[in-house]
């Protein structure tokens, strides 16, 4: 005699993404520019234009798929620029605070020209922000968010000058940002910072 069907179940609780402390990026400086003084004068700023690939500080979890470049094969984690509430950045024309843009030391232009910025996908589930001197201007940085590192990772290349204060020698550009999961859950924001030096007359 076979007794009536049982059911049984288990719960499977979601491991989730968690933000940590991010790395430390080298100091930038505007001496590595092409038309700048390489030297001399009253301060002598840093030749470095690039961090290199710094650290975001993300624990992926257990859902730590990475996103293939095959447009197949788009299931995988991701890291975007954030504003203060957490929301991340869609491909497109974007403001300062969308990206949660801050600077101290200086102001978020060139020459006078307050920067324009965009921000565009990678097909790794990381993102770009190209920051221009105005609408249509030469490239003044690039940051760019990647994936598929251990922790995620981002890197700062300076393209053109930034307008420091008169009485600073060097200005600190902060970001926000956010890592996602393969199954979609999002950590808490993250910042970073980037110092660059600034390049004077001789």
């Amino acid at each position: 005699d076979q007794a009536a069907n049982g059911t049984a179940s288990v719960t499977i609780e979601d491991d989730v993404p968690v933000q940590g402390a991010p790395g430390t990026a080298v100091v930038l400086g505007e001496d590595g520019l092409g038309d700048a003084n390489a030297s001399g004068g009253s301060f002598d700023a840093s030749d470095v234009t690039s961090t290199g690939a710094v650290s975001l500080g993300i624990s992926w979890g257990a859902d730590n798929d990475t996103q293939n470049t095959d447009a197949a094969d788009a299931f995988g984690r991701s890291v975007g620029f954030t504003n203060a509430a957490g929301t991340v950045a869609a491909a497109g024309s974007v403001a300062a605070v969308d990206a949660g843009l801050t600077i101290t030391g200086g102001t978020l232009s060139s020459g006078g020209v307050a920067l324009v910025y965009s921000v565009s996908t990678t097909p790794t589930g990381g993102q770009v922000l190209t920051a221009t001197k105005g609408a249509g201007g030469e490239d003044i940085f690039t940051l760019t968010l990647d994936a598929t590192a251990p922790n995620g990772a981002y890197t700062f290349e300076l393209l053109g000058e930034l307008d420091h204060d008169a009485t600073s020698d060097s200005l600190t550009i902060g970001f926000s940002y956010a890592g996602t999961d393969a199954d979609g859950d999002q950590a808490a924001n993250g910042t970073a910072s980037v110092t660059i030096e600034d390049d004077v007359p001789v």
